[in-house]
């Protein structure tokens, strides 16, 4: 429990030095103190300012975890900050996030722009998000989390079952395990 307080004590000084950094338009510092939180931290830092210091904010995050950050933030923070982005920026942010998050995303988007936002996308990607997308978001087919574990293609399934095995089990709330498509690496039996 002591850790969890000092994190938040840590976390809240950042954040004010943050703050500070930003009214001073000390970029450097403001982006090295960036570093140092929590996408969902950066979210809520960003979700507290106007328009032109969220902009500032969000030109200094680390591309790397630019699609967490948006998957953090309110609808009409993310869509304010989607409506400026262009497709491919959009798609490069979110290549490494979950399809579900990624389909939350692009919901925010503007019609005309999630189109193209999609074909900026692998074509495996683009149609798992197609598939999510179809579903209405209240519903359960939307509310769904389709998380995939894709194996290398060099990778045979007799290895990915051994790799299964030392594991003792599978996650939670796992309901199938499917071979979607038959490579050099897989082998039937």
């Amino acid at each position: 429990m002591a850790d969890t307080t000092t994190e938040k004590n840590n976390s809240k000084g950042i954040i004010d030095h943050l703050h500070a950094a930003l009214n001073d338009e000390d970029i450097g510092n403001a982006r090295d103190l960036l570093a140092q939180l929590h996408p969902s931290e950066i979210a809520d830092v960003m979700e507290g300012l106007p328009g032109k210091a969220r902009t500032t904010v969000w030109n200094l995050i680390d591309p790397e975890i630019e699609g967490e950050v948006l998957s953090e933030l309110q609808d009409a923070v993310r869509a304010e900050l989607l409506g400026n982005m262009h497709p491919y920026e959009v798609a490069k942010a979110t290549r490494d996030l979950d399809a579900d998050d990624v389909a939350d995303i692009i919901q925010d988007l503007p019609e005309g722009l999630q189109d193209s936002v999609l074909l900026a996308m692998d074509a495996q990607y683009r149609q798992r998000l197609t598939s999510l997308l179809s579903y209405p978001e209240d519903t359960a087919g939307g509310l769904m989390n389709t998380d995939v574990v894709s194996v290398r293609a060099d990778v045979s399934l007799d290895v990915v079952m051994r790799y299964l095995h030392l594991l003792g089990e599978i996650p939670q709330r796992t309901d199938s395990l499917m071979v979607v498509e038959q490579g050099p690496g897989i082998q039937r039996r």
